[in-house]
């Protein structure tokens, strides 16, 4: 730090950015697939329920309005 510049360096001289070409270390590849599989766990079974008949229609009622706006 000669020149007064804060280093972007850790402790053991790495840089604190991933190195060229690896995205994401280990850690963060294991926090990823983690939070993957429990946000799948928690969700999916809401994204497989039937929609409503109620919001079908309206869902189907914007649709035919869009393509009448053009």
């Amino acid at each position: 730090m000669a020149n007064g510049k804060a280093s972007s360096r850790t402790r053991d001289g790495r840089s604190g950015q991933p190195e060229s070409g690896d995205r994401h270390s280990g850690v963060d590849q294991a926090f990823d697939r983690w939070l993957t599989q429990g946000l799948h766990v928690l969700f999916d079974p809401v994204v497989d329920e039937a929609l409503p008949e109620d919001l079908l229609r309206l869902i189907e009622a914007d649709r035919r309005a869009a393509a009448r706006k053009g």
